[in-house]
C-alpha cells in the first residue's frame, strides 16, 4: 500500500485517507456555496432587470435656455453669492447653506448630511450603509432613499449630501461604517438605487466624496501647495475600482451634484504629478463632463478647496467660507475690496 505524506500536519498517512478526506472537504464546499449563494445573489439579481424612475434631464443641460436668461442677468455680487457657502438666516441645524438670488426667483438652498436627514428636527436613524450593503437588497436601499427624500423634503432640505459611495479599503478608516463596502459593482449598482429614491421624491442628491477617499487625507484643510502624500494609483486600477464606483450612479441615476474629496492623488500614467481632488481637471472635466457626460454642480467637501486654479479644473462650488479662496479671487478680479487684507500674492 502506498504512503503519501500529509502537509497539514507533517505526519505519514494513508493515500486512501488523504483522499477520502479532500473529498469530504469538497463536498462541504460545495454544499455551503449552494445554501450561501442564492442568499448572497438573489436580492441582488431579483431586481436585475427593475425598471427604476430618474429624474428627467434637459437635453441641452447645464447651459438650458432659462439657465443661460438667469447668468446673463445676474451681477458680480450675485454670482458671487452663488459659489461659496453663506449663514443661514433660519438655520435648521443643517450642513450647508446658499442664499439663491431672491430678486431673479433663485431660491435659497438647505444642504443636509447623510445617512438618514441631519437636522435639528428628529428624523430617522437608518442602519449604516455598510450594514444595507451586505444585505445586497437593492429594493431595501430604494427604500430607503424613499423615506431619505420624504423626511428631507419635509423637514425643508434641498439636497443631500449622499450616499456615500468610497470603496472599504483600509480596515481601520473611521468612515467605514457610512461606505457599501469594498466592491465597487456592488456599492454603484445600491448607488444607483438610494439616488434614484432620494430624487424621486424631489429632493436632490449628491454623491461623495470623488475621488480616492479611502482614509489618507494628505495635508490639512486648505493648506497651500501640492498634495504631500498623495495616494499614487494605475489607469487601469483607478477606472475599475476607484473611479467605478462612481461612474454607476453618475452615469446611471443622474444625481443633481458630486461632491469632491480631500484627496490628493496621482492616476499614471495619465498624470505627471500628484494634484488635489477639488483641483483635478482629469478627474472633474477629462473623466467626469467628458467621458460620464455629467451636467449636475461640483462642490467641494468643506476647507478641500487649496487654490483658486479649482475654477478652471472644474469645481464650481467651494463650501466652507472659512477658507473662501474662489470668494477671494472673484472679489479681487471684480474690483471688490477682498477680506483680511488678501491681495492674490498668497497663490
Amino acid at each position: 500500500m502506498k504512503i503519501n505524506f500529509c502537509v497539514k500536519r507533517g505526519i505519514s498517512i494513508l493515500k486512501e485517507k488523504a483522499e477520502t478526506e479532500k473529498h469530504h472537504r469538497l463536498r462541504g464546499n460545495l454544499w455551503r456555496l449552494s445554501i450561501i449563494t442564492p442568499i448572497a445573489l438573489t436580492p441582488l439579481l431579483s431586481l436585475a432587470e427593475d425598471s427604476i424612475p430618474f429624474p428627467p434631464v434637459a437635453s441641452d443641460a447645464p447651459f438650458t435656455q432659462k439657465v443661460n436668461a438667469l447668468v446673463a442677468a445676474l451681477t458680480v455680487a450675485e454670482k458671487i453669492a452663488l459659489v461659496h457657502q453663506a449663514t443661514d438666516p433660519a438655520s435648521l441645524g443643517q450642513a450647508g447653506y446658499n442664499p439663491g438670488v431672491p430678486r431673479l426667483g433663485i431660491p435659497p438652498r438647505r444642504d443636509a448630511d447623510a445617512l438618514g436627514i441631519n437636522v435639528t428636527a428628529d428624523a430617522t436613524a437608518l442602519p449604516a450603509r455598510i450594514g444595507l450593503g451586505s444585505t445586497f437588497d437593492r429594493k431595501l436601499v430604494y427604500a430607503a432613499g424613499q423615506l431619505e427624500g420624504n423626511e428631507g423634503r419635509a423637514l425643508g432640505v434641498d439636497l443631500i449630501y449622499g450616499p456615500q459611495s468610497d470603496l472599504t479599503r483600509l480596515p481601520n478608516w473611521g468612515r467605514n461604517n457610512t461606505t457599501w463596502g469594498e466592491d465597487p459593482v456592488l456599492g454603484g449598482n445600491l448607488a444607483i438605487h438610494e439616488f434614484a429614491g432620494i430624487q424621486s421624491k424631489g429632493l436632490m442628491s449628491e454623491v461623495k466624496h470623488f475621488a480616492m477617499y479611502n482614509g489618507q487625507n494628505g495635508a490639512g484643510f486648505g493648506t497651500a501647495g501640492p498634495p504631500s502624500l498623495p495616494t499614487i494609483v494605475d489607469d487601469q486600477t483607478a477606472h475599475e475600482l476607484y473611479l467605478k464606483v462612481y461612474e454607476y450612479p453618475v452615469t446611471r441615476a443622474k444625481p443633481s451634484s458630486i461632491m469632491c474629496s480631500y484627496q490628493g492623488f496621482q492616476i499614471v500614467p495619465l498624470q505627471q504629478s500628484a494634484a488635489w481632488a477639488s483641483d483635478n481637471p482629469l478627474t472633474l472635466t477629462t473623466i467626469l463632463r467628458g467621458q460620464w457626460k455629467f451636467t449636475g454642480f461640483v462642490l467641494s467637501d468643506y476647507g478641500a478647496v487649496h487654490s483658486v486654479h479649482a475654477l478652471l479644473s472644474g469645481l464650481d462650488m467651494e463650501y466652507a467660507t472659512t477658507w473662501s479662496l474662489l470668494y477671494e479671487i472673484l472679489l479681487l478680479g471684480s474690483g471688490y475690496p477682498p477680506r483680511s487684507g488678501w491681495t492674490g500674492t498668497e497663490l
